[in-house]
Order: C-alpha cells, then sequence, then structure tokens
C-alpha cells in the first residue's frame, strides 16, 4: 500500500515539474538590457536559485566579484542587479530594485534576495541582469571646510552577466479529505514500486488520521 502512495507522490510531482517547464518554454526571453558587454575577465557568472518557482517563491541572485566595489581614489566601483519582468507583462510583474552592492572583495560570491512585486511574481521568465558601475567619488561635504569638488570623467556601466528564472502557476497538492476511501490502479513504473506482495489490480484503501498525517498502517 505504501509503494502505491509512493508511486503516486512521485506522479503529482512529475505532473507539477511538466507544468512548470512548459510554462518556462512558451514564456518569451526578457529583453537584453542593451548596455555594453564587460570583457570576459569581468564576468560575474550569475545564477538565480531556485531556478523554478512559484508566485511567493524567495529568489535570489548569486554572482562572483570580478573588482572590488566601493572607492579608489577618485573612482567609485558598484554592482547593481537590474530585473526584468516577462514580456508582454504588465508594469504590475515588476519587482522592487535590488540593494546596492558597494562593499566586498574580488573573488566574493555576493546573495542578493529578490523583492517579489506586491501581488507576487507573475507567471513568466524574468531576467536578473549584474550590472558594473564606474563613476567619479564625490567625498562628502566636511562641516567647516569648503566642497571637495567631485572629478570630471563620465562614468561607465557594463553588463557583466544574466540568468533567467521561470515563475509558474501555485501547484495544488491534492489531498485526500479524513475518511474518503481512495483508489490507485497501477498502470506504469518510475523505477521500482512495491506493492507488498499483491500483483496486479487496484490499490483501495480509508485515509485514517495516521494516514492524514503522512503515515501508513502496516
Amino acid at each position: 500500500m505504501s509503494g502505491a502512495r509512493h508511486f503516486a507522490v512521485l506522479v503529482l510531482a512529475a505532473v507539477g515539474l511538466l507544468v512548470v517547464t512548459m510554462t518556462a518554454a512558451a514564456s518569451p526571453i526578457p529583453e537584453p538590457s542593451g548596455l555594453p558587454q564587460a570583457p570576459s575577465g569581468e564576468q560575474t557568472h550569475p545564477r538565480v536559485r531556485p531556478a523554478f518557482g512559484e508566485p511567493h517563491t524567495a529568489f535570489a541572485v548569486l554572482f562572483s566579484l570580478r573588482e572590488a566595489p566601493g572607492h579608489h581614489g577618485a573612482l567609485s566601483v558598484d554592482y547593481r542587479v537590474g530585473v526584468s519582468r516577462p514580456a508582454r507583462s504588465p508594469s504590475s510583474c515588476a519587482s522592487p530594485q535590488p540593494s546596492i552592492i558597494d562593499s566586498g572583495a574580488v573573488g566574493e560570491v555576493k546573495r542578493l534576495v529578490l523583492t517579489s512585486p506586491a501581488g507576487g511574481w507573475c507567471a513568466g521568465r524574468y531576467r536578473a541582469t549584474v550590472l558594473l558601475q564606474r563613476g567619479p567619488y564625490c567625498p562628502p561635504p566636511v562641516e567647516g571646510q569648503p566642497p571637495t569638488p567631485c572629478p570630471e570623467f563620465a562614468s561607465q556601466e557594463l553588463e557583466t552577466g544574466a540568468a533567467t528564472f521561470t515563475v509558474g502557476p501555485r501547484r495544488q497538492v491534492w489531498q485526500p479529505a479524513l475518511g474518503t476511501t481512495w483508489q490507485w490502479q497501477i498502470v506504469g513504473r518510475i523505477g521500482p514500486v512495491s506493492t507488498q506482495g499483491r500483483s496486479g489490480g487496484p490499490c483501495t484503501g480509508t485515509v485514517g488520521r495516521d494516514e492524514e498525517r503522512g503515515r501508513s498502517d502496516r
């Protein structure tokens, strides 16, 4: 009996994964940032974990710092992450701007949690782009002293890598009510399935309190 229940859980999980995969295949990829690409030595190789989720999943971007953020003399360096919503989606699907990365060491892996839109992530494919910004460092004013002029040179913004993540509909896991009689007919296999000595025919039973808590009576 427990083998049939295990098989059913595998089937439900496979169906949920298929739904998310079909959503990913049908969702247009958001447009690139359009910014100049950083050279290979400055690529941060971002990835999003998890790669698939639901409207209220907590996604995080991980990437490696190739340049130390902060100010170095007259130069200011920081990293930013821009998140593009799915193509042809409404503006309500846009997520808030993540925090700026302005500290860290070369080679350090940064993890930035993405804040979902107020109504949750919309179904479709999002794109997270890591941007490197270099510009003049303007020292803060000091009381009683004349302000220090900012260096006069142009700022630079480069795309150092991008990763996508896909949001699918919230998966509904079937849960039989207490006292409900259920029946499974095994018509195929995903790996070995035990029927505890019974061959052929459906497995039947009644959901009791132990079953409801995920345990089977032996």
